[in-house]
């Protein structure tokens, strides 16, 4: 009984503090999101809230969209833009792209820096296509374009179901 006791002690000690010890930078069951001040932008959710939160853009266009019914719109602001796509009479983020090193990612990484960088801290678990490198989780993907081995272009995506 002495025995039985104690394995369970110490399947339940596995179970509560294994988990915690994972790669600190696993991304694969997060979703990514960037974030303008206090304002978290989060590919798949309501653009509504984010766009008048965010306040004034630098630029706004929009398009028939391609693949839903409605448009595609396209809001510009100072380092970044946000792409929309609409569905079930709503606007939802589809993409934020980073344009320049005036404003970086959560985890401080910005247009400019090298790709070593990016992996120290995002981690090995990505995908290689191309001059990219892509994080993936279930709602969302996080892309790194790299030109001669520095980061051109961060682009926040939307994972469509």
């Amino acid at each position: 009984m002495k025995r039985i006791i104690d394995l369970m002690l110490v399947l339940a000690f596995t179970a509560v503090v294994l988990p915690s010890c994972g790669d600190k930078n696993d991304t694969s069951d997060a979703d990514f999101s960037f974030k303008s001040g206090d304002v978290v932008i989060t590919p798949n959710s309501d653009a509504g809230p984010v766009i008048e939160a965010l306040g004034d853009y630098v630029s706004y266009d929009e398009s028939a969209s391609c693949a839903f019914e409605g448009l595609d719109k396209v809001y510009k602001y100072n380092g970044f833009e946000i792409l929309t796509y609409p569905k079930d009479s709503k606007d939802y983020i589809y993409t934020v792209t980073l344009l320049n090193d005036l404003v970086s990612t959560p985890e401080g990484v910005s247009v400019g820096m090298s790709r070593n960088k990016v992996i120290e801290v995002y981690g090995e678990n990505y995908t290689s296509q191309g001059e990219g490198i892509y994080y993936s989780s279930e709602n969302s993907q996080l892309q790194f374009i790299f030109r001669d081995g520095n980061v051109s272009s961060i682009k926040y995506q939307a994972v469509l179901k």
